[in-house]
């Protein structure tokens, strides 16, 4: 389940990039999500596509540095 999850995940990050052959799921924060808009937007599809709710304290950099910190994020709010 979490392969399916994390496929999904690449695959949105891979659309909504504007150079997705440059994707680094290590650096996401670089490679994709470069403005206010597309986290926003990237917020916005995890909580409708996994069913969470996020809380402002969870909108963070280390949260959403690198494709493993947002796994571990949603598994938690996932318990």
């Amino acid at each position: 389940m979490n392969k399916d999850k994390e496929n999904r995940i690449r695959e949105y990050l891979k659309e909504a990039s504007e150079q997705p052959s440059e994707l680094d799921c290590s650096d996401l924060i670089g490679s994709c999500l470069k403005d206010s808009v597309q986290i926003v937007n990237f917020v916005t599809f995890l909580e409708d596509e996994f069913q969470v709710d996020f809380d402002q304290h969870d909108i963070g950099v280390e949260n959403f540095r690198s494709l493993d910190a947002v796994m571990a994020l949603l598994e938690r709010k996932q318990r």
